[in-house]
């Protein structure tokens, strides 16, 4: 069983009705108390028995609520017994509620398939004289008993489930008759991750309850004693044996290493620690430092993946993690994050992972469809997300993001302006052009800059961006793209295609030059860029007049600084090509110069007006 959805309304935080998607791997990233740890803890409520506390209402000023609801959509997998779950499904999902009001117990609903003769939907609760009468209506012949006739109605439910005429109705149910289906909730507080004994003690309790549990977490009684010597064996063989090997890859001067561990069945798995011995005998890894710590655990996380992945469970498993990024380098979160995605990703392991972190490694490594960004506002929480109603070239392109250069996921979440160019020339020029402007670099503004002609996958992007921060993108083209046959990538007519109307094409598109952007350089600053980079063989420097005359025979400047470099090719051994060409522009120029072109005064005006 796979959860694809969770909403609250009135949960801590939430005040409203929330819709929060969840994918195979789910990243929940926003500043700390914004509610990505409360997203956690709505998922253990609505997959455990567990009631809440009365801090868990929502209570705001002079507003609080007595009742709050937790709503979410399961999807039937192939490993689930989709038989046994059909009187709850509509269609291929599961739609739960859970509502909890203060002082009572909480209350479980499904919405399902509900038969319209309301008699054979209740045929378990009716009396005798009433079922003798459903059987005389489905043609079903007399038995002499209750027993029995309750036994041929559900049996003709079974044989004629596909036809018999439905509707759909929330019911309420005993969270008994669906929980051995739902997945089983697995948290791992950031605590465990400073702590690598921690997680082995995890690790070792999901071995053990394998063995011992079955997947509605009832004991095997029967098999206590048989198993009672193979799992302990087996426990001590996964630390004595495949940890040593992981942990060795990090620190080749452990020799041994062994766990103080016992099996009390009135009480679960006793772990007491973990030992190594470095040549001067064991010692627990308590007394180890800092640095040899963080090297355990990234030795326990392969451990752990590879163990998840092996352990055959029917029952699928949600796994959420809280900060794990907590006291742990760079590379230690990258690998991180891979072993948590690779059990995810494994077929094998039926797990689905939520991970409420802040780090960027993480966060760039995420499929971007998986990203659920939590904001606060005054105390109250919402979430967003990027959407793709339903397009499935931007579907595709979300799976991809992380692996286009220029276009992170941290950009798309936490900057606050997209500036789009679709040239090079542009992408070398800006940021210097910006520096010198204002002092500060683009990215200290929360301005993202993207070359989209760099990016084969640009027309998905300008998609996606249409979809989700229309208001927050900004970009400036050459003048001639506004012409259809340009020969550009980026024209009006393929923004207006893609849904960039009159209104955005009037106040956020700005066209540069009476052609391309070189143009908007005064004659003065491009006679010295000439100067410097191709100094005349003769005597006589570049003049504003020779620029003027170029200028006058060339439309493009740039083919014209093109045809001047080839001019003077035998003069000088390289050939400067048009980025280069304007980031000498962007060095050359003034301040004050600068604020003379009014287009880029236009163009930083309205970036300006986004970002501040």
């Amino acid at each position: 069983m796979k959860l694809v959805e969770i909403q609250l309304e009135g949960f801590k935080c939430f005040q409203n009705n929330t819709v929060i998607p969840i994918q195979n791997i789910s990243v929940l990233i926003g500043e700390n108390d914004s509610g990505k740890s409360s997203i956690l803890r709505a998922i253990e409520l609505l997959l455990t028995k567990q009631n809440p506390s009365l801090e868990e209402y929502f209570s705001l000023n002079n507003i609080s609520v007595d009742e709050f609801e937790i709503k979410a959509k399961f999807e039937v997998t192939q490993k689930d017994d989709a038989n046994s779950l059909k009187t709850y499904l509509i269609g291929n999902n599961l739609s739960v509620k859970k509502k909890y009001k203060k002082q009572e117990a909480f209350k479980t609903f499904v919405l399902k398939p509900v038969f319209q003769n309301n008699n054979l939907e209740q045929y378990q609760t009716l009396n005798a004289e009433n079922t003798k009468q459903l059987l005389e209506e489905l043609s079903i012949d007399e038995l002499p008993n209750q027993e029995e006739r309750r036994a041929a109605l559900k049996k003709y439910i079974e044989e004629n489930w596909e036809t018999i005429p439905k509707s759909t109705a929330e019911v309420e149910i005993n969270f008994n008759d669906i929980q051995s289906h739902l997945p089983i909730y697995q948290y791992y507080g950031s605590h465990i991750y400073g702590n690598p004994q921690a997680l082995v003690k995890k690790t070792l309790d999901n071995i053990y309850s394998s063995h011992f549990y079955d997947e509605s977490g009832n004991l095997k009684l029967s098999s206590i004693k048989r198993l009672k010597e193979k799992v302990f064996r087996n426990l001590n063989k996964d630390i004595e044996e495949k940890l040593l090997a992981k942990i060795k890859l990090y620190n080749p001067n452990v020799l041994k290493i062994q766990g103080r561990l016992d099996i009390d069945f009135s009480r679960g798995l006793d772990f007491q620690g973990l030992e190594l011995d470095e040549g001067t005998g064991f010692k627990l890894i308590d007394q180890k430092g800092e640095g040899s710590k963080k090297r355990l655990f990234l030795s326990i996380l392969e451990w752990d993946k590879e163990v998840q992945s092996g352990l055959v469970n029917s029952r699928a498993v949600f796994r959420a993690y809280d900060e794990p990024d907590a006291n742990l380098h760079y590379d230690a979160q990258r690998k991180m994050f891979n072993a948590i995605t690779d059990v995810s990703n494994d077929t094998n392991s039926n797990v689905q992972s939520i991970i409420a972190t802040h780090s960027i490694a993480m966060i760039d490594r995420a499929p971007s469809n998986s990203i659920i960004q939590v904001i606060q506002n005054t105390g109250v929480s919402s979430v967003d997300y990027l959407h793709s109603d339903g397009d499935q070239d931007i579907i595709n392109f979300l799976n991809q993001i992380s692996i286009i250069g220029g276009i992170k996921n941290s950009s798309i979440f936490y900057e606050k302006c997209f500036l789009l160019v679709e040239g090079e020339s542009e992408e070398s020029a800006i940021p210097k052009i910006y520096k010198k402007l204002f002092n500060r670099t683009l990215s200290e503004s929360g301005i993202v800059l993207i070359n989209l002609n760099s990016n084969g996958a640009w027309y998905n992007f300008l998609k996606l961006l249409h979809r989700n921060k229309k208001d927050v993108t900004v970009m400036l083209l050459d003048t001639d793209t506004q012409n259809p046959n340009c020969g550009a990538n980026v024209t009006v007519d393929k923004l207006n295609e893609i849904g960039f109307g009159g209104a955005f094409l009037t106040s956020n598109v700005f066209f540069a030059g009476i052609q391309e952007f070189e143009d908007i350089f005064p004659d003065s600053v491009i006679r010295d860029v000439f100067n410097r980079l191709y100094e005349r063989p003769t005597k006589g420097k570049w003049t504003s007049g020779h620029i003027k005359n170029l200028r006058a025979t060339c439309p493009k400047l740039s083919k014209g600084f093109f045809k001047a470099s080839k001019q003077h090719i035998t003069h000088h051994k390289k050939i400067y090509k048009k980025p280069e060409f304007a980031t000498e522009l962007a060095d050359v120029i003034t301040a004050k110069e600068l604020n003379k072109i009014q287009i880029l005064t236009d163009l930083f005006q309205k970036v300006h007006s986004i970002v501040d």
